[in-house]
């Protein structure tokens, strides 16, 4: 797998070098890479640099990325009996439910404020929810800020 240098997509290029995604050889890069893809937790530290051109900056963006998922804490087939039994023996109406639950990824994105007019809030090209990351499009300045804070951090 790499990181087509002309659309971004994490790919596994054809015999011939294309990109699947985008049909661009993944073998040259036009005036060498100004951007990559980059995985970021969801509860991980941001330099604060801006995300889609690099610059120093305060102001965030906020994303979240929502997957349901369904509950394990008991059969369906044993919720609806429950409340059936519950709804003959009290005479009360019960709804019949199924156990659900989401899997919430919120990221706090450092953005600029010309960025956020010119190019909305930062999407993310693949979300693991498993894993609790998402992989971005970043500026090369912030790759290189994050290793920074990344190296930092493990001391």
């Amino acid at each position: 797998m790499v990181d087509c240098p002309h659309c971004y997509a994490r790919v596994l290029p054809q015999s011939d070098g294309a990109c699947p995604s985008c049909g661009e050889d993944t073998r040259k890069a036009l005036g060498g890479p100004r951007r990559a893809l980059l995985d970021l937790l969801a509860d991980e530290p941001l330099p604060d640099f801006c995300l889609q051109c690099g610059k120093a900056t305060e102001r965030t963006a906020f994303v979240k990325y929502r997957r349901d998922v369904e509950g394990d804490s008991a059969p369906s087939w044993f919720v609806a009996l429950l409340m059936s039994a519950l709804a003959l023996l009290g005479g009360h109406i019960f709804f019949w439910l199924r156990m659900k639950a989401s899997v919430l990824l919120e990221f706090r994105l450092p953005q600029c404020a010309d960025c956020g007019r010119t190019q909305g809030a930062p999407q993310a090209q693949h979300v693991d929810f498993p894993n609790h990351r998402a992989s971005f499009v970043v500026s090369q300045a912030f790759r290189k800020e994050l290793r920074s804070v990344r190296r930092a951090r493990l001391g």
